[in-house]
């Protein structure tokens, strides 16, 4: 009886005829089988990025029926690599990513995957021996840009104390963009009231903090941004700027 299994490109490297797997089968729960892979196949599949390797079982009282499904754990020597939990591993489809906990706070950190085993995968580069890791699926991440608003909402989390309260006090504002000058670095917006220090609505220009801020910002589009309380006489600099989410 042939056993056909599905082996992600990514690990195919790993992979040697004669290697030893180990099989189960969800017909038969707690029993498993031991066999010897004899043919790996010199196809890929595009699509799925994945080869098929075969081992040959026997089959003795005919208990394996044609078109069974089977869990296939492939071994061999150990590699001396790190392992962790397959679920701490955060695919974007662009990169693979784990959330670290490092100098008291959490950080991402790009990976460079090996093979995965049962409930676990192999990091070949990225990790060091000690680092603690994120396990339990917090996060759903299922694109660059989601994976982009986690990183920094845990870069914000490892700001010091006071630079997180600085942040927490910034004023908000609402208003929509009149134009951006980027050589003088400012942005002149129509705000709507801010309440928090007793401004009325009025169209003015504010100075950036960063002219990184202004990059995208264009005429007639509705953002959100924020400063410090300005003292009395100044003009207020922006330190945060981004299009305001649809109400």
């Amino acid at each position: 009886m042939w056993v056909v299994a599905e082996v992600p490109e990514v690990s195919l490297g790993q992979i040697r005829i004669g290697q030893p797997a180990e099989i189960s089968f969800p017909a038969y729960p707690g029993e498993t089988r031991q066999g010897r892979i004899d043919y790996i196949f010199p196809t890929l599949d595009p699509e799925a990025r994945t080869a098929r390797v075969r081992v040959t079982l026997p089959n003795p009282g005919g208990r394996l029926k044609i078109g069974m499904f089977a869990n296939l754990n492939i071994g061999g020597t150990a590699s001396g690599g790190l392992v962790v939990p397959a679920e701490a591993v955060i695919s974007t489809g662009r990169r693979n990513v784990v959330i670290v906990q490092r100098s008291g706070g959490f950080i991402p950190v790009e990976v460079e995957l090996g093979r995965t085993v049962g409930d676990r995968t192999e990091i070949r580069r990225g990790l060091n021996l000690n680092d603690v890791v994120v396990v339990s699926g917090q996060f759903l991440i299922d694109s660059e840009a989601s994976l982009a608003g986690i990183v920094e909402r845990l870069s914000r989390g490892q700001q010091p104390a006071a630079q997180q309260q600085r942040q927490e006090n910034l004023i908000q504002g609402r208003g929509v963009v009149m134009s951006v000058d980027p050589n003088a670095r400012r942005i002149t917006l129509s705000h709507e009231p801010v309440t928090a220090i007793n401004w009325p609505a009025m169209t003015m220009a504010f100075p950036v903090k960063d002219p990184s801020l202004l990059r995208g910002r264009r005429a007639g589009e509705r953002v959100t941004f924020a400063f410090q309380r300005p003292q009395q006489g100044e003009t207020p600099v922006i330190e945060r700027i981004a299009p305001e989410a649809a109400r």
